[in-house]
């Protein structure tokens, strides 16, 4: 049964029916500029719709399979959530001036019961681990 749902999603994912991010593959962190703050969201995996990010309730992005979005803001108190209201899809990050922030769009496999998505923070060595191959958002994909 795995090996069908793999097959599945495969086919799909070939044949142009799940949407993908158009812009350049990530290839190194670009640092803040003065007085800024970045955070690198992503999405690693497939999935057959747009997840939207929201900081501070403003929908900032639209993630989609194997993409990743590099947002700049000013410092401060930041909460990163998904479009639902459960405590366990909000990240918040106490941005510092000059920082870079990490957060993954995580795939949670649900036994028996489908799948689930999560917001979850990461160091910088596994998060350019992750990076790498992902493709960055730009507005004409969402």
């Amino acid at each position: 049964m795995k090996i069908l749902l793999l097959m599945a999603l495969v086919l799909v994912e070939n044949s142009g029916c799940v949407p993908h991010a158009t812009g350049p593959p990530f290839s190194h962190l670009e640092g803040p500029e003065t007085g800024k703050v970045v955070v690198y969201l992503y999405l690693a995996n497939i999935t057959s719709a747009a997840h939207r990010i929201f900081a501070d309730d403003v929908l900032i992005t639209k993630l989609l399979p194997y993409s990743y979005y590099r947002y700049v803001t000013v410092p401060g108190q930041i909460t990163f959530r998904l479009a639902t209201t459960r405590p366990q899809d909000r990240v918040i990050v106490r941005a510092l001036p000059g920082s870079t922030y990490f957060i993954e769009n995580r795939y949670i496999h649900l036994a028996g019961m489908g799948a689930d998505y999560d917001l979850i923070p990461r160091d910088q060595e596994s998060a350019l681990a992750a990076l790498q191959g992902l493709r960055l958002i730009v507005p004409s994909d969402w």
